[in-house]
């Protein structure tokens, strides 16, 4: 189990270190030093992937302490 939970925060690293690889002059419409610039979907995808991420280790962590737990009141 550790293994595959190190290799999914590898991923999720990763894909946050590639994330600024896309801020080049050229994205989007919105003037860079406006506030709605950190509204566009290119900057909020990955926001929205560290949350879908983040729910899915949170759900398999509390899954496992749950099992664990009923397992050791046998």
């Amino acid at each position: 189990m550790a293994r595959g939970l190190e290799r999914l925060l590898a991923v999720g690293i990763c894909g946050l270190c590639t994330t600024t690889l896309w801020a080049h002059p050229g994205h989007g419409e919105t003037d860079p030093t406006s506030p709605l610039h950190a509204a566009e979907p290119i900057h909020l995808l990955p926001v929205a992937a560290l949350a879908v991420v983040a729910c899915a280790v949170f759900l398999l962590v509390r899954k496992l302490v749950v099992k664990r737990s009923s397992a050791r009141q046998r």
